[in-house]
């Protein structure tokens, strides 16, 4: 607990937030709260349209460890339109009343609120802002949405811009993940910067062993997304890799709506299994243990944030070659990675040979150190709560 001895009750508004038919979405945010949870009451709320319930129906899965609460209410969108001006509206009246429910029960179960703390803005924000002026109590924002970035260009659209703006303007603080995105929100003319918090990792499940490694075993953990992961680009580099050293291997752990795309592409480059396997999903217990088992963690996306999978690696003690995308660059250095420039023919396989060449300055138990001091649970909470005394003395 605090020096102050108090435990406050906030209240978290997650626009993504793992649930049950998709259960790595928004991860990142909830290892927030559940950092923020060593020092106080966290409530997450969370509501998820499920299209096989009648609208007007939903349910609610309540889930309690520790000091965090998480309410996931389920509701009902059978056969309704998902497009439309109109559809879009009645969908947002819908959130509202049904996160203002989901606070009243929050309050009623938990406790009064101290605060309210909405994780992305859209599309939650406006509503957090009227529920934290409805029990007046101070708005808190963190942002980890890559919309925001040129490549990625999802923040766009006049409703879009109006209610990040007027979210904003109402909160007592905004938190961001580095200094790229600080940089990138005031490009957009967005104010209100208050800290830099970063990602938390679970340092009990992602953490430095001394097992031994398999050498030259090359780890990719990535939705298959190809127009932001470019993980065709990772096996374009491999293959000419692997001409030049016929004891790699690459792992690739994940999944997604590439796939098919993505096995073909293996195919058509020559590489077979053992050389190249497409390993599935798995949960963190199974990606902690590939990551200690691994030599190097490959990332080639187009855009990032702050990729969670980076700080995984680093957990585990496990260098990284990663592009100079977003924030990537504050987080790699000589002693943990490789940083290329994505734009750059080949780069990838030049960084790939430069690890080749210099694998032994990397210190996996040093790099697992220096990146628990950041991105542990203890380091997030310890951040969090610098910014939950200024808000709430």
């Amino acid at each position: 607990m605090r020096a102050s001895g108090k435990e406050r009750h906030i209240v978290y508004l997650a626009s993504w937030y793992p649930h049950e038919f998709n259960p790595v979405l928004g991860i990142f945010i909830r290892r927030h709260a559940y950092a923020a949870a060593q020092h106080n009451t966290i409530t997450v709320l969370h509501a998820v349209s499920d299209h096989s319930m009648e609208p007007g129906t939903f349910r609610i899965q309540r889930k309690d460890e520790g000091r965090l609460h998480e309410l996931i209410l389920y509701y009902g969108r059978k056969n309704e339109p998902k497009t439309g001006m109109f559809a879009w509206i009645k969908h947002y009246l819908r959130l509202k009343k049904l996160y203002a429910m989901l606070v009243d029960k929050a309050i009623s179960e938990y406790g009064k609120a101290d605060a309210v703390h909405v994780h992305v803005v859209w599309p939650l924000g406006l509503i957090a802002s009227t529920i934290s002026k409805r029990l007046n109590v101070p708005l808190i924002v963190s942002e980890h949405w890559t919309g925001y970035y040129p490549q990625d260009g999802r923040y766009r659209g006049l409703i879009m811009k109006w209610l990040t703006r007027k979210t904003l303007a109402s909160a007592k603080a905004l938190l961001v993940l580095n200094k790229a995105q600080k940089s990138i929100l005031e490009l957009h003319g967005l104010k209100g910067f208050t800290a830099m918090v970063p990602n938390a990792v679970n340092h009990a499940i992602f953490r430095y062993t001394n097992a031994p490694r398999v050498e030259h075993r090359i780890l990719v953990v990535a939705a298959f997304d190809d127009r932001q992961k470019n993980i065709s680009g990772i096996l374009e580099a491999f293959a000419s890799f692997f001409k030049i050293q016929p004891n790699a291997a690459l792992s690739i752990i994940g999944g997604g709506n590439d796939e098919t795309l993505l096995k073909k592409r293996c195919r058509d480059l020559g590489l077979k299994e053992p050389t190249v396997t497409f390993e599935g999903l798995k949960d963190e217990l199974q990606i902690a243990t590939s990551m200690s088992q691994a030599s190097i963690l490959v990332l080639n996306s187009y855009f990032e944030n702050q990729p969670v999978v980076i700080l995984e690696a680093l957990m585990c003690g496990l260098p990284v070659i990663a592009p100079d995308v977003g924030g990537i660059s504050e987080i790699i250095n000589s002693n943990n990675g490789i940083i290329f420039k994505v734009e750059q023919p080949n780069a990838l396989l030049a960084a790939l040979e430069e690890w080749q060449q210099n694998t032994s300055r990397f210190n996996p138990r040093l790099i697992s150190e220096e990146a628990a001091k950041i991105y542990s649970f203890e380091a997030v909470a310890k951040n969090l709560d610098m910014v939950y005394n200024n808000v709430m003395p």
